[in-house]
């Protein structure tokens, strides 16, 4: 899991929801705004995608875990990563290539 200073708020999720950047992968959606002071990221996955509670939060907790040994990777910005397709079944180094080319 992110440190809490990591983590986008209810109210920082919304304002980069509304006004970022957005960029399409396999199985991601990624909505960006650049920022100067640090980095925070979000992660959700929609009941769409994954209809039990206990697969988002596992693949919720997949995202994170990648996040959290590529934190320096990402520089200085507000990042909400939305799941778009199922990812229980990929394997962790697929995922990070993944994340890692948007």
């Amino acid at each position: 899991m992110l440190k809490k200073k990591n983590r986008l708020t209810k109210k920082e999720f919304a304002d980069v929801f509304s006004v970022g950047d957005k960029k399409f992968s396999d199985h991601f959606l990624f909505i960006k705004v650049d920022k100067k002071d640090e980095i925070k990221i979000s992660v959700a996955v929609s009941k769409k995608v994954e209809k039990l509670a206990v697969n988002r939060n596992a693949s919720r907790r997949k995202i994170y875990n990648i996040l959290q040994d590529n934190l320096e990777f990402f520089g200085d910005v507000n990042l909400i990563i939305l799941i778009t397709k199922p990812i229980l079944n990929i394997n962790k180094d697929k995922l990070e290539k993944e994340i890692k080319k948007i």
